[in-house]
């Protein structure tokens, strides 16, 4: 059977097309991908409306300070003693930025505040500069129970691919310096290992987007010099390879159409092995990266507000309205 995307996502590949952003080419490197991924960026949020509170927050990180992005909800929102804030990692490859749409519809949909932390970046900065910046907003926040004067007492961290690399490295890290104050995990399409065998990669590398050569130069760019100093067992570059218990409920989403199929499949096995609750759902006729057209693709849209209010039940809020 001939395997198509979801119309919704041709769609909005024929918008990129008619709005004559260039693929990015063999010969231009991660600057090419970074242009790519800006264009690609602000048309997908070019209607996107801000939410009324979004501030810059920089904290001390291991190298200088580490920006981020405050996103509270407009509507007052509230747990039964005060509010929950989900740490976001964003996608792109350890390589790339620029998520607002998604996270406004997350905040929007599940009224916890969000903070997306803009860690620094591979190649400049390969493993572990973008874990050890995440770790470092992560403890602060989680220590002084608060970000620019606003108080949060629970905690959730999610990402997507490589963002839900580094939340689930991050959400283990955590877990073995017996900080337990994460209580959920969101995690859409993550790559967890380095193993570009699997029958799904074998399959749809390349197929809808993602190819194993694309795969294989982000890594490469991610580890730099790295890769042989860590192993497996430790987490921090494959997640899936850790001991997993110990964990918080995940959430983990993924495409029938991305060759990161398999292993978001596996690690949903070894989270429940593991005593985690985990619940996975495969998306039909979605392929990879999708979070962020949120807003101009209303699968995405209705993807993300459905993944918003299951995180306000995890976490019991109750949206009221404003005033």
């Amino acid at each position: 059977m001939t395997r198509a995307l979801h119309p919704d996502l041709a769609a909005v590949g024929g918008m990129i097309r008619a709005a004559g952003i260039r693929l990015p080419q063999p010969g231009d490197g991660v600057p090419g991908a970074r242009a790519y991924s800006d264009a690609v960026g602000a048309l997908a949020t070019r209607n996107s409306a801000p939410l009324a509170d979004e501030r810059t927050v920089v904290f001390d990180g291991p190298d200088g300070g580490v920006a981020t992005k405050l996103y509270l909800p407009d509507a007052a929102s509230s747990l039964a003693s005060s509010p929950a804030l989900m740490f976001y990692l964003h996608g792109g490859g350890f390589r790339l930025d620029g998520w607002d749409a998604a996270l406004r519809g997350l905040v929007r949909a599940s009224g916890l505040a969000a903070l997306s932390v803009d860690y620094r970046l591979a190649p400049e900065h390969p493993f572990p500069a973008g874990l050890d910046d995440s770790l470092a907003v992560m403890r602060r926040v989680i220590a002084d129970r608060a970000v620019a004067g606003v108080a949060f007492t629970r905690f959730a961290a999610g990402g997507d691919s490589a963002g839900a690399n580094l939340a689930l490295a991050a959400a283990l890290v955590l877990r073995d310096a017996g900080v337990r104050a994460l209580d959920h995990l969101l995690l859409f399409y993550g790559v967890y290992s380095t193993d570009l065998t699997t029958p799904s990669w074998l399959e749809l590398g390349g197929a809808f987007g993602l190819s194993a050569a694309q795969m294989q130069a982000i890594w490469a760019d991610y580890l730099g010099e790295s890769r042989a100093d860590w192993p497996k067992a430790d987490g921090r570059i494959e997640p899936i390879c850790a001991d997993l218990s110990g964990l918080p409920p995940t959430r983990i989403v993924v495409g029938d159409l991305d060759p990161l199929l398999d292993e978001n499949t596996a690690l949903d096995a070894r989270l429940r092995a593991a005593g985690v609750a985990s619940s996975l759902a495969v998306l039909p006729d979605v392929n990879h990266g999708v979070i962020r057209f949120a807003e101009i693709a209303p699968l995405v849209g209705d993807l993300v507000q459905a993944e918003g209010e299951a995180l306000a039940a995890a976490f019991d809020v109750t949206p009221r309205p404003a005033g």
